[in-house]
């Protein structure tokens, strides 16, 4: 039982944080959903030089992070940052 605890306490702490977007960033993140969806490099492309999208708010991070995962080809994981980004926007 003490295991189960421990486990769910660990998984708490782990879980992802919420991010807040800017009008723009959230604009952003869902093009960047719908290139993520297609696997298009050249659309990834096209939005990082609509750039920069560095900085040190957690949006620009957020979106700097999707852009890393989309450029190695680890489509579906920066698909699922997208979808978590804007699910936080309802919140």
């Amino acid at each position: 039982m003490s295991v189960l605890v421990a486990g769910a306490i660990v998984l708490w702490w782990l879980r992802p944080t919420e991010v807040t977007l800017g009008d723009h960033q959230y604009d952003v993140v869902t093009a960047l959903y719908r290139v993520c969806n297609q696997r298009s490099a050249d659309g990834l492309r096209a939005i990082e030089e609509m750039g920069p999208f560095d900085g040190s708010d957690e949006g620009a991070q957020a979106i700097h992070q999707i852009i890393t995962l989309g450029r190695a080809g680890q489509w579906q994981d920066a698909a699922i940052l997208c979808r978590q980004a804007m699910e936080d926007q309802v919140r």
